[in-house]
């Protein structure tokens, strides 16, 4: 397995967690919200396996871009909403995978984190 896959499956691994942690905020608040006499709607949520998948596609479209890109260009290329590749590049760029090229661009790290 390359460095870059199993880094990719830590990445998923943290991902899911992530979104657990999530759907179990969610569920609290709605049940605050209930006792409170409030109505909440809610957002559709990505699965963890969805997002881990378009953590996949975006690294795979910025190697394959060769240059730095803006999250828009991004999110045009996988066909996605911009707001989605915002959040996703947050979380890329906090675990080491993505960096910050300026200009609003970003680019695959030079070098991955490591194990």
């Amino acid at each position: 397995m390359s460095e870059l896959q199993a880094l990719l499956d830590r990445l998923a691994t943290l991902h899911r967690r992530h979104v657990e942690i999530e759907h179990e905020i969610s569920e609290v608040e709605s049940e605050v919200f209930t006792l409170n006499g409030t109505a909440r709607q809610r957002r559709q949520r990505a699965t963890p396996a969805e997002a881990d998948e378009l953590v996949k596609l975006m690294i795979m479209a910025l190697q394959e871009a060769g240059e730095p890109l803006p999250p828009a260009e991004i999110a045009a290329r996988l066909g996605v909403e911009p707001t989605q590749i915002v959040h996703r590049l947050r979380q890329a760029v906090a675990t080491g995978f993505v960096e910050k090229a300026g200009s609003g661009r970003y680019r695959v790290a030079a070098e991955v984190p490591a194990l």
